[in-house]
């Protein structure tokens, strides 16, 4: 369409159709039965405005082709580099956490079990189906994150050479690909589906790509869930979108309808398998049918449907939704006051909300006592709480009345419900008020738009009598009524001028398939939907999640924040008479100009942001020092800073952490544990013994029958160095049954059985540690021992031999070590001359050296 401004005083109106002429062909101002009256343009240069490319732009030897494709090329490469700041990880190596249980100690993770086998555990490697008392679930089932595991290290993607252990680097390469690649489809999402201008929705994208939170989904493998169950998510919306604006193009049919659903339901299906969330995209489709469509009751009823059944099924598979999770993990359920609960789980709604929108504070934990409880309605933070709601309300009421729906196709209970909104949206008198930008496809002129048309007629009336040029302010005024009278305003110029896109002014208007194309009011409500929708598995409303905050859990509600930020960009240019009208183009550049800086020192920040929190997670050490110093009442922060030292072996250091984390959280079997483990390192055998009676007579929160054997197996090892054989080994024994891979106990049991004169049950024992641990200087000591006392002398030197050959260290262990040997086989030497003469020696009564041992860290 030629510029409004650039007629002639001598060209003639279109001629006027009476009554009586056959109106099957409309003259040019009427398209698609909708009177246009166009006074700036006869047929030919209709014609000639077909040819000429849109925007606003001249065709001129493919400079605009040119000029598209390096716009396009700029945008995508602003969002891939906005994403570039997670790279770094690709050369980390440590495993953090929850790491070691779900890829290194994960036989599924590791590509070690079938196919059936894989769909038939957790996350975890758990059993989804046991007998009672006989394990534990999680209940997160996601096997195609598993597989995805799985293919990397079992295809070669993701082992350290030839050691037999993954390697963290390829796995959180692969994270980051899938970051950028979640990045490129909301930019697709923006451009393609809500409509918005190549440089604002990159400018959006790149927060999107940037943003803070996403550290957990990128360095920490666990978070790929989240990741790659938005990846489908995005693809299952762009494809159903895709598939109901071609079919509109083309008479949408119920088989249209019908494969758009299947597609949907695929990808639904395809993403809650990789995280739980992954099954709410029907619910979102469902949303976006009433934003984006004329609302269908068909198509909604099958989305809805299709959700429930997908929810019915997974519940079923896992066995519901109700999972024990700790009172460290989850503080909140075990509050015994209902109102302390709800109030408390609102408060989260209010902290997930500052994260998304401005992650000042990051942290890996957010356990007991990270977010203290809400335990009143007086408490300052319910009126954050509120006003984070009220917040999220007034934008969806907003987005509702900026919505053009063709009159005919606006819901009647929408109508019911905005139609009192009218004086408020309106603004003065003479303005049209928002909710009025719901047009018909059928209905004539408004009055405004008929006057505006009549005054462009009547100022280029007297432009064909006069010689006197126009000024430029009548040249301005009747730019700004024609482009009024052709639903396009300055202002929307201006926007396409200033973002090289297509104006949402355009989108907004409704086309021949009679659907309303989303305005930036129907992107802020779509934004918002995919703030909520996802977000509702994690919100604890319906059911508990295992975590209290969970960063990594807002990676899809942040694809809605991105939404949101282009949504705000177009409603300050967005159709409706009543914001336009009288505003000048300086003004709106201005404005536009001024968001763009904004997003841009906020894209800036959010990259400084990220480039920290990646350097935070380069070691955990780092990690946990950092967070221990954001987040000082998390007793699992405090735990795993002491846990960092315990392992590095500052004993100390580690006492004083694990008894601060204690302090917050005194029931915490695990963290006594841990402080047992150190003083049986620092051979404090009664204080080891006093600290398992706490535990033993607590309630054993962090310990269940996956890891029972841990405390059996220790309790034992005390017992047994306290001399309390008859107690002891029974004990140990329980252990072993559980977990028979500990060669520490499996030597400290065959100690017990030697000193109780059980020879050939501590024989059975001692090989069984040899098979374990063969480098081990202690265990081949101990079997000569053993051999030895019962009269073997030729095979207890044959493994002194063995044991002296991995002990010729000069380490200060080595050499005690040295030292055992060379009198073990001093005594040896002594009883073979004794049993050359004749002399028999008693059982342990040649003064042996029996080691026992127990790992600095397991």
């Amino acid at each position: 369409m030629t510029d409004p401004g650039a007629t002639t005083a001598h060209q003639p109106a279109a001629p006027v159709p009476s009554p009586t002429e056959n109106t099957a062909n409309p003259a040019p101002g009427v398209i698609d039965g909708e009177a246009r009256k166009d006074h700036s343009r006869t047929k030919p240069d209709e014609d000639l405005a077909e040819t000429q490319p849109p925007h606003g732009h001249k065709r001129e030897d493919g400079i605009v082709s040119v000029h598209c494709l390096v716009l396009w090329l700029g945008c995508i490469g602003l969002v891939v580099l906005s994403s570039g700041v997670f790279y770094r990880c690709r050369h980390y190596t440590d495993w953090f956490v929850d790491e070691l249980f779900a890829v290194v100690r994960n036989a599924d993770a590791r590509g070690e079990t079938p196919l059936k086998e894989v769909l038939s555990n957790d996350f975890w490697g758990n059993r989804l189906h046991f007998e009672e008392g006989q394990g534990w679930t999680h209940k997160s089932y996601r096997p195609l994150t598993i597989l995805s595991y799985a293919a990397q290290i079992k295809w070669g993607w993701g082992w350290g050479g030839n050691t037999g252990v993954p390697d963290a680097r390829p796995l959180r390469l692969f994270n980051c690909v899938l970051h950028t690649s979640n990045s490129l489809l909301v930019l697709a999402l923006q451009v393609v589906v809500c409509g918005v201008p190549p440089l604002l929705a990159a400018a959006s994208s790149g927060l999107f790509a940037a943003h803070p939170v996403h550290t957990e989904n990128i360095v920490y493998l666990v978070g790929r869930a989240d990741a790659l169950a938005t990846f489908f998510y995005l693809a299952g919306a762009l494809a159903y979108f895709g598939m109901q604006k071609g079919g509109a193009k083309r008479h949408t049919t119920r088989s249209t309808e019908a494969t758009s659903l299947i597609v949907a339901v695929a990808c639904s299906i395809l993403a809650g398998l990789s995280k739980e969330t992954g099954f709410t995209l029907p619910v979102f489709l469902a949303a976006c049918e009433m934003i984006l469509f004329p609302p269908s009751l068909w198509r909604c009823s099958g989305l809805l449907a299709s959700f429930l059944c997908l929810f019915k099924l997974r519940s079923a598979l896992v066995g519901g939704t109700q999972v024990g999770f700790s009172p460290v993990d989850t503080p909140i359920p075990y509050e015994s006051s209902r109102l302390t609960r709800w109030l408390s789980y609102m408060n989260l709604h209010r902290i997930y909300f500052g994260l998304m929108v401005l992650p000042w504070n990051l942290c890996w934990d957010y356990s007991y006592d990270s977010v203290p409880m809400v335990t009143s309605i007086t408490d300052p933070r319910c009126i954050q709480t509120l006003l984070v709601y009220a917040l999220l309300f007034s934008g969806g009421v907003y987005g509702l009345l900026a919505i053009r729906w063709p009159q005919r196709h606006v819901p009647q209970l929408v109508r019911c419900l905005i139609h009192p909104l009218r004086g408020c949206s309106g603004g003065s008198q003479g303005q049209q008020p928002l909710l009025d930008n719901t047009i018909s496809a059928e209905e004539k002129p408004t009055e405004d738009t008929s006057s505006a048309s009549a005054a462009d007629e009547d100022v280029s009336s007297e432009r064909e009598g006069s010689t006197v040029p126009a000024s430029p302010a009548e040249e301005e005024a009747v730019e700004e009524h024609a482009d009024v009278s052709k639903g396009t305003t300055v202002d929307q110029a201006a926007a396409r001028d200033v973002f090289g896109g297509e104006e949402n002014g355009e989108n907004g208007e409704n086309g021949k398939d009679g659907r309303a194309r989303p305005t930036p009011g129907a992107q802020l409500l779509m934004g918002l939907s995919f703030i909520i929708v996802p977000f509702m598995p994690a919100s604890n409303v319906f059911f508990t999640v295992g975590t209290v905050i969970g960063e990594r859990l807002l990676y899809p509600s942040t694809v809605g924040w991105s939404l949101v930020l282009s949504a705000i960009g177009g409603l300050l240019w967005g159709p409706g008479e009543a914001r336009s009208a009288g505003c000048r183009r300086g003004r709106r550049v201005a404005v536009l100009a001024a968001y763009m800086a904004f997003l841009l020192l906020l894209g800036g920040w959010y990259v400084w942001r990220s480039a920290v929190r990646v350097e935070q997670w380069s070691s955990r050490a780092s990690l946990f020092v950092a967070d221990a110093r954001v987040n000082p009442r998390s007793a699992k922060v405090l735990h795993m800073y002491a846990a960092t030292l315990h392992s590095s072996g500052r004993y100390d250091e580690a006492l004083r952490w694990y008894n601060e984390s204690l302090a917050i959280f005194d029931d915490n079997a695990l963290t006594d544990y841990a402080v047992i483990q150190i003083y049986l390192v620092q051979n404090r055998f009664r204080d080891a013994y006093e600290r398992f009676q706490k535990v033993l007579g607590g309630h054993f929160n962090g310990f269940g029958n996956f890891n029972r054997w841990l405390l059996l197996i220790d309790f034992g090892f005390t017992l047994i160095v306290l001399e309390r054989y008859a107690e002891g080994i029974p004990v140990i024994s329980e252990g072993l049954s559980l977990m028979s891979e500990a060669a520490y106990a499996q030597n400290a049991l065959a100690y017990a059985h030697y000193k109780t004169g059980s020879l050939d049950k501590a024989l059975d024992a001692i090989l069984h540690a040899i098979r374990l641990e063969s480098g081990n200087w202690v265990v081949w000591n101990n079997a000569a021992v053993v051999a030895a006392t019962g009269g073997r002398i030729d095979y207890g030197m044959s493994c002194l031999q063995q044991a002296a050959e991995r002990c010729g260290g000069t380490s200060a262990a080595d050499s005690r070590g040295q030292a055992v040997l060379a009198h073990n086989a001093r005594l040896m030497q002594q009883q073979q001359q004794q049993q050359s003469q004749g002399i028999a020696g008693g059982v342990g009564g040649a003064g042996y050296r029996f080691e026992l041992f127990y790992p600095q860290t397991h």
